[in-house]
Protein backbone atom coordinates (compact mmCIF):
# COMPACT_ATOMS: atom_id res chain seq x y z
CA UNK A 1 0.00 0.00 0.00
CA UNK A 2 2.89 2.14 -0.81
CA UNK A 3 3.27 4.77 -3.39
CA UNK A 4 5.68 7.21 -3.45
CA UNK A 5 4.13 9.35 -5.53
CA UNK A 6 0.51 9.76 -4.10
CA UNK A 7 0.17 12.77 -2.03
CA UNK A 8 -1.37 12.51 1.65
CA UNK A 9 -4.58 14.30 1.94
CA UNK A 10 -5.28 16.35 5.88
CA UNK A 11 -7.96 13.27 6.08
CA UNK A 12 -6.53 10.17 4.71
CA UNK A 13 -5.66 8.89 8.02
CA UNK A 14 -9.02 9.53 9.94
CA UNK A 15 -10.19 8.02 7.05
CA UNK A 16 -8.55 5.13 7.31
CA UNK A 17 -8.69 4.91 10.62
CA UNK A 18 -12.34 5.23 11.05
CA UNK A 19 -13.29 3.50 7.91
CA UNK A 20 -11.20 0.30 8.89
CA UNK A 21 -12.82 -0.15 11.90
CA UNK A 22 -16.18 0.11 10.83
CA UNK A 23 -15.26 -2.44 7.76
CA UNK A 24 -14.46 -4.93 10.63
CA UNK A 25 -18.51 -4.55 12.02
CA UNK A 26 -20.37 -3.32 8.62
CA UNK A 27 -21.85 -5.39 5.93
CA UNK A 28 -21.02 -2.61 3.63
CA UNK A 29 -18.83 0.48 3.70
CA UNK A 30 -18.96 3.66 1.22
CA UNK A 31 -15.68 5.76 1.13
CA UNK A 32 -13.60 7.94 -1.22
CA UNK A 33 -12.09 6.51 -4.04
CA UNK A 34 -8.72 6.67 -2.55
CA UNK A 35 -9.50 5.14 0.70
CA UNK A 36 -12.16 2.51 -0.93
CA UNK A 37 -9.19 1.25 -2.95
CA UNK A 38 -7.18 0.91 -0.07
CA UNK A 39 -9.75 -0.85 1.58
CA UNK A 40 -10.73 -3.34 -1.26
CA UNK A 41 -6.61 -3.91 -1.65
CA UNK A 42 -6.14 -4.58 2.53
CA UNK A 43 -9.05 -7.00 2.53
CA UNK A 44 -8.13 -9.59 -0.42
CA UNK A 45 -6.52 -11.63 1.93
CA UNK A 46 -8.59 -11.88 4.46
CA UNK A 47 -10.67 -15.67 5.17
CA UNK A 48 -13.17 -13.88 7.10
CA UNK A 49 -16.60 -12.18 6.47
CA UNK A 50 -15.86 -8.50 5.27
CA UNK A 51 -17.74 -5.05 4.67
CA UNK A 52 -18.37 -4.77 0.64
CA UNK A 53 -16.73 -1.50 -0.05
CA UNK A 54 -17.97 0.91 -2.48
CA UNK A 55 -16.14 4.14 -3.79
CA UNK A 56 -19.55 5.79 -4.92
CA UNK A 57 -23.31 5.38 -3.71
CA UNK A 58 -24.43 4.38 -6.88
CA UNK A 59 -22.83 1.11 -6.19
CA UNK A 60 -24.31 0.68 -2.75
CA UNK A 61 -27.71 1.31 -3.98
CA UNK A 62 -26.94 -1.30 -6.59
CA UNK A 63 -25.64 -3.50 -3.96
CA UNK A 64 -28.72 -3.16 -2.13
CA UNK A 65 -31.24 -3.45 -4.48
CA UNK A 66 -29.79 -6.95 -5.60
CA UNK A 67 -29.97 -10.38 -3.80
CA UNK A 68 -27.03 -11.42 -2.97
CA UNK A 69 -25.95 -15.45 -2.69
CA UNK A 70 -23.88 -14.74 0.80
CA UNK A 71 -27.18 -14.74 3.14
CA UNK A 72 -26.09 -11.01 4.62
CA UNK A 73 -28.12 -8.99 3.03
CA UNK A 74 -31.85 -8.76 3.68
Amino acid sequence: MRNASDKRVRNDLNDLFYLARAAGYADHVVAEKKTGVFLQQASRGLNTPRALVHVNLRSLVHDLQTPQETGRHP
